[in-house]
């Protein structure tokens, strides 16, 4: 009972406690690093930095909102999401180009907040202010995840548009401050110069690259090249698109969410498989971004897929036998994907089919408690030994 009560008094004080954190651990990064004020305050590849711990704070405070909303309001997903989030190897392996992921957070709880505050005014101009900086991040990224969240907002549009459909003041005050955002951003696009776009990278793409997340706790112990852009989130692809696209075929529920974030991960998993012809990426901006940028998208796609089913659909998709027999499908598959040649012997393949395996037919079956607790364990293992080892372990 006390462990709970100290859980919802750190839930509730998050922003107070990220507030103090930032500046202790910020004291702690100065001395740790050993390096002068102007380099302590405005560097992100360093441990506690000033702007370091900035951007983990703010990642974790608007995951925790943002998985709030997709996993129905429950306080533990959130919590276990936000840990997936902010410990991924993808964040830990890309401070310094994570702000659109930041961002982009921000933007679609701001929508949320929009429908639920009253001071929309306010909230509508930093949603203004927000689109414009979106646009100067790591474009790559920016690209990869606009789409994504995109969705993510058409959703809880449609989700809340009910509170306000009397209120033609409120209406004409969000499509205002969609369309100005929008402006904005076309403008901010096409008229300034932005020097963060990346030329050289690593050129892979194919289906081999989605199932990256299979070797992201083995990156921290090897000399690899190019580790930021094969990381990943731990997302059990392909299964939470799958089964999303099975439960839109069978049932008529949750398509205002399931619909546009399942297309959009479908969308650019056909990019990173194959890319898109030339005018087709220019038209969809897909042309200044890539296959192994685009994958984080994709494997963040899902893994909101899964805290969706978790928090909002209870019912079960699959009876025991048909799960494993789907597990056992989906292993299968392995054979006909490339893994690094680091990772290429037999010993590695023992690991990445049992990964698949457990989370597969632990995934399938979350209906079950106690299938969940475990599924969620496991992800929360792997997540944190591919990303605590990055920054946090000299």
């Amino acid at each position: 009972m006390n462990n709970k009560k100290t859980y919802e008094k750190i839930i509730e004080n998050r922003f107070t406690i990220s507030g103090i954190l930032i500046v202790v651990l910020g004291i702690v990064g100065f001395f740790i690093n050993n390096i002068n004020i102007k380099d302590w305050f405005l560097t992100t590849d360093k441990l506690f930095c000033f702007w370091w711990n900035i951007k983990f704070f703010a990642l974790f405070l608007l995951s925790y909102d943002l998985f709030f909303i997709i996993s129905n309001q429950n306080k533990k997903l959130s919590l276990i999401g936000t840990i997936l989030i902010v410990f991924s190897s993808v964040v830990q392996w890309n401070m310094n180009n994570i702000d659109s992921l930041i961002i982009a957070e921000l933007l679609t709880v701001l929508v949320q907040k929009f429908f639920e505050k009253d001071k929309k005014i306010l909230i509508s101009i930093l949603f203004i202010i927000f689109s414009i900086i979106y646009t100067f991040t790591f474009r790559p990224y920016a690209i990869a995840f606009g789409y994504l969240f995109l969705a993510l907002i058409v959703w809880i549009i449609l989700k809340n548009v009910y509170l306000i459909k009397n209120n033609k003041k409120e209406i004409l005050l969000g499509i205002f401050t969609f369309l100005l955002s929008a402006v904005a951003m076309i403008i901010c696009y096409c008229f300034f110069n932005n020097n963060n776009i990346e030329y050289l990278e690593m050129k892979q793409k194919g289906i081999s690259i989605l199932y990256s997340y299979l070797y992201s706790i083995l990156l921290p112990f090897y000399n690899l090249e190019g580790k930021e852009l094969i990381s990943s989130f731990m997302c059990v692809f392909p299964i939470p698109m799958i089964i999303s696209l099975y439960y839109l075929y069978k049932k008529e529920n949750h398509s205002e969410f399931l619909l546009p974030l399942t297309m959009v991960i479908v969308l650019e998993t056909a990019f990173c498989i194959s890319g898109f012809p030339e005018i087709i990426s220019k038209v969809t901006l897909f042309s200044e971004t890539n296959a192994l940028r685009t994958m984080a998208s994709v494997s963040l796609g899902n893994l909101f897929l899964i805290f969706y089913f978790l928090g909002n659909i209870d019912e079960e998709l699959f009876k025991i036998k048909y799960s494993m027999r789907i597990t056992i499908l989906v292993t299968c598959t392995l054979i006909f994907i490339n893994f690094p040649i680091a990772f290429a012997s037999k010993k590695y393949m023992y690991l990445f089919v049992c990964e698949l395996t457990t989370l597969t037919f632990l995934f399938l079956n979350y209906s079950d408690k106690k299938y969940q607790k475990v599924f969620l364990f496991f992800l929360v293992l792997f997540t944190l030994i591919s990303g605590i080892p990055v920054n946090f372990i000299v």
